[in-house]
């Protein structure tokens, strides 16, 4: 049995400030440059990402939607990247394989059900798991 995926109305259903951030943070915009978009406070944008678990979710899944889009983009560009990358780490740049790395690991979907987000928040809370983002914003301009 097919289950409809209805976790991508919850991005329609997102106040308009939230939608804005949502779009913006799945461009890979920072959260600095994102919040003064969208005319919240950083910690608000913080707040969304790490404790609304309908806007945790909505971002997961347009995340997912444009995926494909990325994906592309990348494909376009492996040969280049991989000669640049190839390079660093042969110069032992251990803070390019770390960035590649975490960027491997940020490449995976969260949940895109804000009931799944929700209960991994709960979970965190409750001390089951260890605190992570749910959702991993691009990283912010002013952590260089």
């Amino acid at each position: 049995m097919i289950r409809e995926d209805k976790s991508a109305q919850f991005i329609a259903e997102l106040p308009r400030k939230q939608y804005l951030a949502m779009i913006r943070l799945g461009e890979n915009r920072g959260i600095k440059e994102t919040a003064e978009a969208v005319n919240v406070s950083r910690s608000t944008l913080y707040n969304w990402l790490r404790r609304d678990p309908r806007f945790i979710a909505a971002l997961n899944k347009w995340r997912d939607i444009n995926r494909h889009d990325v994906v592309l983009g990348w494909n376009a560009m492996t040969g280049r990247c991989l000669k640049v990358l190839d390079h660093a780490l042969a110069d032992n740049n251990a803070r390019i394989a770390l960035a590649v790395l975490d960027r491997v690991v940020a490449g995976r979907p969260g949940p895109t059900d804000p009931k799944v987000a929700a209960e991994l928040l709960k979970t965190q809370r409750d001390g089951d798991i260890p605190a992570q983002p749910l959702s991993l914003p691009a990283p912010d301009e002013e952590k260089a």
